[in-house]
């Protein structure tokens, strides 16, 4: 008898158990997705990306409270809610957050929050475009605050990337010249769903008050830059001289003091400036 009251309690708790796990992961999984630095696991919101507002932590409020009462799995809320109907409902019930459909790689984003001074920017960059969006955040940068970004691995290691090491490239120059870049933390594939191939990571960006080095003119820096990693296997003399005259690159280096033997993932942001301010621009 008490073998079969204990059978039939087991019948009847297991729902119940059941239920309540699958409300409590659901619920944390819900509020990990608006305190994304507070976890090692970070997951984007319906795929929303961009300018992380003044009353954030009010958007995370009235999203959240809209999520748990449709009383939805995290499957059906990704697959169920398309972006024109959560721009209804932050219209509904957040009229102090705004919902903006702009192409990001060339979207001014201080003027997306007028009496905002330098706003901050956070988000998970869309992978296939992240060089653009990265590129347009460094040309912005007079006009933003600090970025805390969410790129796949092999792209945030290259903008952090030392000289001398495999990774290092163009936009590493860049955002040494302009910015500090913190690593804060990786992010694996279980973070998502559907499980991507890749891992991720996040990246805080600092803007310098004053560029690192004097690169004067930023269009030849940066032609410059981009033909001595043109071909990186080769060395700074054969890489430039494909894309100036052999002369003009033998004397810039004399001049600048940079052995022309070097490949380009040798040289610092100083010495790039060095090279690119002897090896002066063609005439206009």
């Amino acid at each position: 008898m008490l073998e079969f009251l204990g059978a039939y309690w087991e019948i009847l708790t297991i729902p119940f158990v059941g239920g309540f796990v699958g409300w409590f992961t659901n619920e944390v999984a819900i509020w990990m997705m608006f305190h994304p630095t507070e976890f090692w696991g970070i997951r984007p919101f319906l795929g929303w990306q961009g300018i992380v507002p003044a009353n954030a932590e009010r958007l995370a409020r009235v999203s959240t409270r809209i999520i748990t009462t449709k009383l939805l799995s995290l499957k059906e809320l990704f697959s169920s809610f398309s972006a024109n109907q959560m721009r209804d409902h932050l219209v509904r019930d957040a009229p102090g957050v705004s919902s903006v459909e702009a192409d990001a790689t060339s979207v001014r984003f201080a003027e997306l929050t007028p009496g905002i001074t330098r706003p901050h920017i956070a988000g998970n960059l869309p992978y296939s475009i992240s060089s653009p969006l990265l590129l347009a955040l460094l040309a912005q940068r007079a006009e933003i605050g600090p970025a805390t970004i969410m790129l796949q691995r092999e792209v945030a290691a290259r903008i952090a990337a030392p000289p001398g090491s495999k990774t290092y490239g163009s936009l590493s120059v860049l955002f040494a010249l302009y910015a500090e870049v913190e690593t804060l933390f990786d992010v694996g594939p279980g973070a998502f769903t559907p499980a991507p191939s890749i891992w991720s990571r996040v990246l805080r960006v600092r803007w310098r008050a004053e560029p690192s080095a004097d690169v004067g003119d930023f269009d030849h820096f940066e032609r410059v830059l981009r033909a001595a990693f043109n071909q990186r296997r080769k060395t700074l003399r054969n890489a430039l001289s494909a894309q100036f005259p052999r002369d003009r690159v033998e004397a810039a280096g004399a001049q600048a003091g940079v052995a022309l033997e070097r490949r380009a993932e040798t040289l610092d942001v100083r010495e790039f400036a060095a090279l690119a301010a002897a090896l002066t621009p063609d005439p206009a």
